[in-house]
């Protein structure tokens, strides 16, 4: 608590003046300071710390931290958790009056800076929906912009609500920024999805919606890549059942009454075996995790159906799922051999059904894939063409999914575009054919990809007349 601290424009360690903040408090409290010796200085820092962020509100935290542990000694401050709880149990709690930090003040000064950060959202998001159906492509750095906004709107919320919840106050009705899609920068009101939709109905026939049927070729394709075995509630499920079989069997053993034993037999036994029989069943379960691991990434290609994929992905996320197996696995899928285009669909559905309880696998497969395909389109030598179409077959599956974002994949379109000749135009036209029709029937992606398609087409022309091999 320097007094130099107070005339800085920013706090060098916060989380230290916390800290030190709430102490300092506390010594007050139990008379090692005197009020007369300890007050000022704490009035001084907290006054000093409001009026260092009182538009930024930045040391809002500083102030939370205090008020949730000292608030009630210092701000006769009630939280709302501690009047219910009070209520509940007929319990009256009066706390004593206090100017130092005047509640509805703050939390006035708090409310008006989230509104403001909700409307420069609200404008930033507009912005950039314009963009997106104009241009069919927002820029990267608007886009960081928008997420730091996003950011930045979401702890000032959460601060917002504690302090709600410590002044035992309402806070105004918010409603919700964005609507369900992969990023701001990539987000569709109803206005305009409503217009995205007139522009697909029109350029490829009735129904295509995006959610409709037409979004796929038949309804066993609908199903392959829209219903997946929920894991979370099914593990949920079996845990219950087993809790349930424990309960009944500890029953039991109690109606069958304690066993008898030798203790003076036990003991010395015991002390004998104890350390030698925790390493061998260690070692044990070590290696047949390890071997059970290793015949279950073995099998993986030989799930060549629906049934089978799902089967292991059940298997996978009761009996194997450890960080470090879950990140073998990930490398197990993603050096799939070239040849084996079969396996693509599958390892996508597997990764999708594992994503809502393991999300990394989807995460560190799709920078695998992204940091291969930048690999890819560096190399300029025909050899090995599968290589290359097995990285944007991988994606396009994976985009049919929802295991990859869309605005990703249309990165990589637009970069083999950028430059459409000898493997480009291969790359191109197998992410097409995986995921073209997927991407162009989506709202959020219809207008980035039919330009994108107006692109290939007029380049398409000069490709034609110079190499005889796309004619």
């Amino acid at each position: 608590l320097d007094a130099s601290t107070l005339h800085q424009k920013s706090i060098p360690n916060p989380v230290k003046l916390r800290v030190d903040l709430r102490l300092y408090a506390e010594l007050i409290s139990t008379r090692v300071f005197s009020l007369k010796e300890g007050l000022p200085l704490l009035g001084n820092v907290l006054t000093s710390l409001i009026n260092m962020g009182k538009d930024t509100h930045a040391h809002i935290s500083i102030i939370l931290s205090f008020c949730k542990h000292c608030g009630t000694d210092y701000a006769a401050l009630l939280p709302r958790k501690i009047r219910i709880i009070s209520e509940k149990h007929g319990i009256s709690i009066q706390a004593a009056s206090s100017n130092l930090l005047p509640p509805s003040k703050q939390q006035t000064s708090v409310v008006t800076h989230l509104l403001k950060d909700r409307s420069d959202l609200r404008s930033l998001e507009s912005n950039n929906r314009r963009i997106l159906l104009t241009k069919g492509e927002v820029h990267s750095e608007r886009l960081q912009k928008a997420e730091k906004a996003t950011s930045d709107y979401g702890k000032l919320l959460l601060n917002a609500e504690s302090l709600a919840n410590i002044l035992d106050e309402d806070l105004p009705s918010l409603g919700v920024i964005g609507g369900d899609s992969e990023s701001l920068g990539e987000g569709v009101s109803s206005e305009d999805g409503k217009i995205l939709e007139g522009e697909i109905l029109k350029g490829g026939g009735s129904g295509c919606k995006g959610d409709g049927n037409d979004l796929w070729e038949d309804e066993d394709t609908r199903s392959f890549y829209e219903d997946l075995i929920d894991l979370k509630r099914l593990s949920r499920h079996l845990e219950e059942i087993e809790l349930s079989s424990e309960e009944l069997g500890s029953l039991d053993d109690l109606d069958d009454g304690p066993p008898v034993v030798d203790l003076e037999d036990d003991v010395e036994e015991e002390n004998s075996s104890s350390s030698s029989s925790v390493r061998v069943s260690s070692s044990c379960s070590k290696n047949k995790n390890k071997t059970t691991l290793s015949s279950f990434l073995a099998n993986i290609p030989n799930c060549i159906n629906r049934e089978m994929i799902d089967k292991a992905a059940l298997e996978f996320s009761m009996d194997l799922n450890t960080k470090k197996n879950r990140l073998k696995l990930v490398k197990t899928l993603f050096g799939v051999h070239r040849n084996r285009q079969d396996l693509f669909p599958f390892y996508a559905r597997l990764v999708a059904t594992l994503g809502p309880v393991m999300p990394e696998v989807k995460l560190g497969l799709g920078q695998y894939l992204k940091h291969e395909f930048r690999w890819q389109l560096r190399k300029k030598d025909q050899m090995k063409i599968e290589s290359k179409l097995k990285v944007v077959r991988f994606i396009g599956e994976l985009v049919k999914f929802q295991s990859f974002p869309k605005s990703e994949a249309l990165h990589c379109l637009k970069q083999l575009i950028f430059d459409f000749s000898h493997h480009h135009i291969e790359m191109a036209c197998t992410l097409m054919e995986t995921a073209g029709r997927y991407l162009y029937r989506m709202p959020e992606s219809h207008q980035r990809t039919k330009i994108y398609l107006e692109q290939m087409m007029r380049k398409k022309q000069a490709v034609m007349s110079s190499d005889s091999r796309y004619r």
